[in-house]
């Protein structure tokens, strides 16, 4: 008896001081490590006495487009500025038409665009998946002594999973013609509140991953190919291409989420139905529960 007391003591003890080393915490701001060139291109059609206007957006990006009319003349309705909200793929922004057909029409037109701001503030509470099911959870430590913070060991073979759903906006290896926050090794994903999680060194994503595509909670993305950690990063959007850090609060077995911190040591993670089921639509809701809503 006292022999099990003693090995108690000396486990709580280890786990106290493993935490007491320095931690290395993410980057609070991030910009965009790449850009895509020309994102938002105007596109005028003139057709049967009218004239379709139409906005091309060539990132994963929601877009606030302004568009400027001058000189406009024996057109219909009477505009001068208008700001439209483009998400990627093309739309059609307005139509003007002739009101005196017995007449010519003129108009020049000029616009500027930025990157949509969330209309919502993130949900700071939400409950995140881990994204490696280890059998016991173990942050990283350095060779120099660190822990980096929202990081977990990893082997080689373990598999990294989605920890909310969301669309991929970036890719490993894929750094040409997208948006992209963080470096070549890792995949981005944008969630329903704006938010983006980097999931860190990460060389290879697995194949039904695919850029553009959405990915749900417990979903496994991709195969760790070389030892040491995943690091996890959660970013907000603030405006003028830049971005913020956020906490993230982990769901580990079903119960309250907690933040990363030296209560996660130890603990074996479960994936809760519940949590991926949150955010899922109906059609999503019954594809899960056939088990066809993620396609190997």
């Amino acid at each position: 008896m006292m022999r099990s007391f003693l090995l108690l003591i000396t486990i709580s003890l280890s786990t106290q001081s493993i935490w007491a080393q320095t931690s290395r915490r993410v980057e609070n701001i991030a910009i965009f490590k790449n850009r895509v060139d020309h994102p938002i291109e105007i596109e005028v059609t003139e057709r049967d006495d009218k004239v379709f206007f139409y906005a091309k957006n060539r990132s994963l990006y929601t877009y606030n487009v302004t568009v400027l009319f001058k000189n406009v003349i024996n057109l219909r309705p009477a505009v001068s500025e208008k700001e439209f909200v483009v998400p990627h793929g093309s739309i059609r922004l307005i139509e003007f038409y002739k009101y005196n057909r017995d007449k010519g029409f003129q108009y020049q037109y000029s616009y500027k665009f930025k990157i949509a701001e969330p209309k919502e503030l993130p949900d700071k509470k939400f409950p995140y998946l881990v994204p490696i099911m280890t059998e016991t959870l173990t942050p990283f430590i350095s060779q120099s002594n660190e822990i980096y913070e929202n990081s977990f060991a990893s082997s080689i073979g373990d598999t990294v999973y989605c920890m909310r759903k969301g669309l991929v906006m970036a890719v490993p290896n894929m750094f040409h013609g997208l948006d992209r926050i963080s470096d070549q090794k890792s995949i981005e994903v944008r969630h329903e509140d704006g938010t983006i999680m980097v999931y860190k060194n990460i060389s290879q994503e697995l194949g039904q991953v695919k850029y553009g595509k959405y990915v749900y909670p417990g979903q496994p993305i991709a195969i760790i190919d070389q030892p040491d950690y995943i690091q996890t990063v959660l970013y907000q959007y603030t405006g003028e291409g830049k971005f913020k850090s956020l906490g993230i609060n982990y769901n580990i077995d079903g119960n309250e989420p907690q933040p990363f911190s030296k209560k996660l040591l130890g603990k074996k993670p479960a994936f809760s139905e519940a949590i991926i089921a949150k955010e899922l639509t109906k059609g999503e809701l019954r594809k899960l529960k056939k088990g066809t809503l993620i396609q190997n």
